[in-house]
């Protein structure tokens, strides 16, 4: 996937004066995302992490504010003259000619896997398990539904319990195997001299 409509969204907004920017992420990667999140960066708007009035959304919703620093706007003056033709699929600053136009060239991969860190961090936080802990509750309603159709035998009680204690079991490992992923990456940010949030 090309991100050429991203970056058009992104000038809209810029063009506009929209202090904000928010997006979905329409890709599975997570450093494609970071890779976006830096082109983003070179044309003024700062990552801020997830939207915090968009926290209950069924997919998370980042945040970028634009950056009023002098530096910001000279950066963002000299992106807009050198890579005029990236909103059409031409070449992106910092992101090697491919099709996706989101592979990091060497110069600016440590900052693009910075704001993976800062990705990993935010979506391993409290907002994540907030939003995947109703499944909890959901799962054995639905169960309960369908036994009331196929009808309430020992069979099918035992069939439904442990699919219940399976999704049980599946949500409390992707707690511990996200405070793996919060602690590696908190780690990495702590090093290049970041703060995070307590998970």
């Amino acid at each position: 996937m090309g991100v050429e409509r991203q970056i058009r969204a992104l000038l809209s907004e810029d063009a506009r004066g929209a202090e904000t920017f928010t997006l979905q992420s329409p890709w599975n990667s997570k450093r494609k995302f970071a890779s976006f999140a830096y082109i983003a960066e070179q044309y003024g708007y700062l990552y801020c992490g997830l939207e915090p009035t968009l926290s209950g959304s069924a997919r998370p919703v980042f945040l970028f504010r634009r950056d009023r620093s002098p530096e910001a706007h000279q950066r963002a003056a000299e992106t807009h003259a050198r890579y005029a033709s990236a909103p059409r699929g031409g070449p992106t600053p910092g992101m090697k000619p491919v099709a996706s136009g989101l592979r990091p060239l060497p110069e600016a991969r440590p900052a693009v896997d910075l704001l993976r860190a800062r990705i990993e961090v935010d979506l391993s936080g409290d907002v994540q398990r907030k939003r995947t802990l109703p499944y909890l509750f959901i799962v054995p309603i639905v169960i309960v539904i369908v036994l009331a159709k196929v009808g309430f035998t020992v069979t099918s009680a035992t069939v439904g319990t442990g699919v219940w204690l399976a999704v049980f079991g599946l949500y409390f490992m992707g707690l511990w195997l996200a405070r793996r992923r919060y602690a590696k990456y908190a780690r990495i940010l702590k090093s290049a001299g970041w703060t995070t949030p307590e998970s």
